[in-house]
């Protein structure tokens, strides 16, 4: 009785068996127990000179496995093997010894990483706005959209362009508005970067720490300067108006009131480009807050009469008389000096004006009545 090894050569019509040790057949080849040794198909072979038969090539060299024991493990298996191509290479992707293109795949990943900064930027300076909208309007007061609000007293502080001349470009007037905001973000970040800035389409509104020796004006005045100096090239000039120091964040609403009516009456006091302090307005600070235009309109009309003419020269002239005398306190050779006039011409404008005004020069009741009539015709700009 033949053994595994017989009944496959019979198998096989007598092919020679390879078993390990054998050298006749090349490499050795293992034996699994149990079951039937695995035959390698003849090679083919093909006559040369002489006669004899040489075995030929393999199609395609295959490289030795290390610490392979078989020929089927060496990569020798006869079967056509399949194909495997190599992964390309990015088409952006550098080579040994090349650079990176400048329209490469890094260029466009920095590019997309700054898009989404800066919307995600855009996205919180809206968020801070929309907040600080409710903060002075009195409809919340969540801070989440801050880290930290400066400590103690709080002082709101309002930027406004001053009017731009009769037909400019719109675009333009958006692009000072824009430069605006950008340079005071830049000048209170600088100084105060504890401060909360929004920017709004008519004006900047600044949350402000107010300072400790009580020089709010000076501190905004210097931050306006310096806004002043960046933006000059993008926009003209623009009024600034600070509120009362306030201690709550319920206060916030009346502040922004205040700095409202200080940018309104500074204009009107002082012209474009002035910084108005609330509480250093003075008896312009009780005109701001009567609601009613047109009472303070009829007060000075009633106080002035003619003289309250917008357009008459001369009620103008007059009015600057009445000026200077009530603020050298009735001094006629003072307000001669001041005026460039002789002392009887001043003497005799005196005369006019208690003739159409009343006893002025004894009555300090109707001098007040008539200085109070004289800044109302300031601040509407007659």
């Amino acid at each position: 009785m033949g053994n595994l090894g017989d009944a496959g050569g019979t198998a096989t019509g007598g092919e020679p068996q390879f078993r390990p040790g054998d050298k006749s057949g090349g490499a050795g080849r293992a034996t699994v127990a149990g079951a039937a040794p695995r035959r390698l198909p003849p090679r083919r072979r093909k006559v040369v000179g002489g006669g004899a038969s040489a075995p030929e090539p393999d199609p395609a060299p295959r490289a030795r496995v290390a610490g392979a024991s078989t020929a089927w493990e060496a990569g020798n298996d006869p079967r056509p093997q399949p194909t495997v191509p190599a992964p390309a290479a990015p088409p952006d992707a550098a080579g040994p010894g090349q650079a990176v293109r400048p329209g490469g795949r890094p260029l466009v990943d920095t590019a997309i990483g700054l898009a989404g900064r800066l919307a995600q930027a855009a996205a919180d300076a809206k968020y801070r706005s929309d907040l600080m909208r409710d903060l002075l309007t009195g409809r919340g007061t969540d801070l989440t959209g801050w880290a930290a609000l400066p400590t103690g007293p709080l002082l709101v502080v309002v930027a406004e362009a001053d009017p731009p001349p009769a037909g400019r470009d719109p675009r333009a007037i958006r692009a000072g508005q824009e430069a605006l905001a950008l340079a005071w973000s830049g000048a209170v970040g600088a100084r105060a970067p504890e401060a909360a800035v929004a920017a709004y389409p008519r004006e900047v509104v600044t949350l402000l720490g107010a300072p400790a020796d009580g020089q709010a004006a000076r501190l905004v005045t210097e931050l306006a300067a310096l806004v002043h100096a960046d933006c000059a090239p993008a926009i003209r000039s623009f009024t600034t108006g600070v509120s009362r120091p306030v201690e709550s964040l319920d206060a916030l609403p009346a502040a922004y009131e205040q700095a409202r009516r200080a940018v309104a009456a500074g204009r009107r006091i002082h012209g474009p480009g002035a910084v108005a302090d609330f509480d250093q307005l003075g008896v312009f600070r009780l005109l701001s807050l009567i609601p009613d235009p047109g009472e303070l309109d009829r007060f000075a009309r009633e106080a002035l009469r003619t003289l309250a003419h917008p357009r008459d020269p001369e009620a103008a002239d007059l009015r600057n008389t009445l000026q200077a005398l009530l603020d050298t306190n009735l001094n006629v050779a003072e307000t001669a000096r001041r005026l460039y006039v002789h002392y009887n011409t001043l003497r005799y404008r005196i005369t006019k004006l208690e003739r159409l005004l009343g006893p002025f020069t004894q009555d300090p009741h109707l001098r007040l009545n008539l200085m109070i009539a004289l800044q109302i015709v300031r601040i509407q700009g007659r």
